[in-house]
């Protein structure tokens, strides 16, 4: 058997504006000065608890929290899949290769997000922040995924467009693939240990079907 693990945002949901656009009206609420477009990249794929902290401290951590996931329900943003994302799931489901979501999102914002994108039916496993298996960039999230999908490492890699992606799948035993329309370049995506890069999704589509073919 084969599987594939995913990123959500910026990997398979064009939503990287979207987080930007949230993260500065919870700066600003905050009075949270000088934080550049780049740091709040920087900061994808790592739990909002985690970034509160580094932010705000042990003390303020959870307003920062509470006050992004308000700003996310009022927002009424509707992000969308990037363009040729449904074929290539419906080629992959098709294939009989398992797919699972690794994502920082809780499972109730994951599982809206896949719904709106039309993609939830796509997916055999969603392993979010409140899974309990940890967060990226360690292992746990991986793992977890690769244990509910009966997979092993060596059948298996990962997909996603920050280090921290990257760092979870190396940590985990996984290759590991960095899609270039997300947060980091490619330099960033390999010195955090990207086997691959590819900068559409026909280079993955080619990528999925070179890999299990080994």
């Amino acid at each position: 058997m084969s599987a594939i693990l995913f990123d959500l945002d910026g990997t398979i949901m064009d939503s990287l504006s979207s987080i930007i656009h949230i993260m500065r009206l919870t700066l600003d609420d905050l009075e949270i000065a000088g934080i550049e477009d780049n740091q709040i990249k920087a900061f994808i794929g790592i739990p909002l608890v985690q970034i509160g902290k580094e932010l705000r401290g042990e003390q303020g951590y959870q307003k920062f929290v509470e006050t992004y996931h308000f700003h996310y329900c009022s927002s009424q943003i509707k992000v969308e899949p990037f363009a040729g994302m449904r074929q290539y799931f419906t080629g992959l489901k098709n294939d009989g290769i398992k797919t699972a979501i690794v994502t920082a999102k809780k499972r109730p914002s994951t599982i809206e997000t896949l719904t709106d994108g039309g993609l939830i039916d796509y997916f055999d496993c969603l392993i979010t922040a409140d899974s309990g298996a940890g967060a990226k960039p360690l292992a746990g999230p991986a793992v977890a995924a690769l244990d509910q999908l009966a997979e092993l490492p060596a059948e298996a890699f990962f997909v996603g467009d920050s280090i921290h992606d990257m760092a979870c799948a190396k940590n985990a035993g996984l290759s590991a693939c960095g899609v270039l329309w997300g947060a980091a370049s490619r330099r960033e995506l390999e010195k955090a240990g990207a086997d691959y890069t590819v900068e559409n999704v026909d280079q993955l589509i080619i990528l999925s079907k070179e890999f299990f073919a080994k």
